[in-house]
């Protein structure tokens, strides 16, 4: 097959490799998440360089994002471009602990994934955040208790049917404006 068969102008991008140079992001905004780098973002106050991903069997890998970088790919028309995240991922079968009632997620944060795999897609990505025990003893300094974030874009709120309150008549609309008006300029009313 040669790249005159294939029809689909995406596919066709694809199979003709990206361009050569990439642009590198510091900070991402995808899936209604604001993701930063862990360089970029290691000394602000809110940490949005955690990174949740969904695998196979609703396995879940983790990881600090280390790089954002766009990829362009040349089209007959347009230019199409896919942003890649690059993270070191946390070991998920030997390096996460879920508790079984409450659905607790912790990592150890020592233990990286055996493969190199760095790359996932920025829209398969969600956001977490990752927290220390606050506990004196040294047994789980290596543990990471991991937060899931809600989208920006999310509200959590209850969902009512009944309508606000609104007034529903009003007898004098247009003399109660210009009765505010003529008291807020009484140089104009004489006029």
């Amino acid at each position: 097959m040669t790249c005159k068969d294939i029809l689909n102008d995406v596919i066709r991008s694809l199979a003709m490799e990206p361009r050569k140079d990439v642009r590198c992001w510091d900070h991402y905004y995808v899936n209604n998440y604001n993701f930063h780098t862990y360089s970029y973002g290691k000394n602000k106050s809110s940490m949005n360089y955690g990174v949740s991903v969904k695998g196979v069997y609703d396995m879940e890998y983790y990881r600090i994002l280390q790089e954002a970088i766009e990829l362009t790919y040349l089209g007959t028309h347009p230019l199409y471009k896919t942003i890649l995240f690059k993270c070191d991922w946390f070991d998920s079968t030997n390096g996460v602990n879920i508790h079984q009632h409450y659905k607790l997620v912790d990592v150890n944060h020592t233990k990286k994934h055996p493969k190199y795999d760095p790359f996932v897609l920025a829209y398969q990505v969600a956001q977490v955040s990752f927290t220390s025990y606050p506990s004196m003893k040294n047994d789980r300094n290596q543990w990471r208790a991991v937060l899931k974030m809600k989208p920006r874009a999310t509200i959590d709120s209850q969902m009512d049917d009944i309508a606000p309150f609104q007034e529903e008549n009003n007898d004098n609309p247009l003399r109660y404006h210009i009765s505010i008006w003529l008291k807020m300029n009484p140089s104009k009313a004489m006029s």
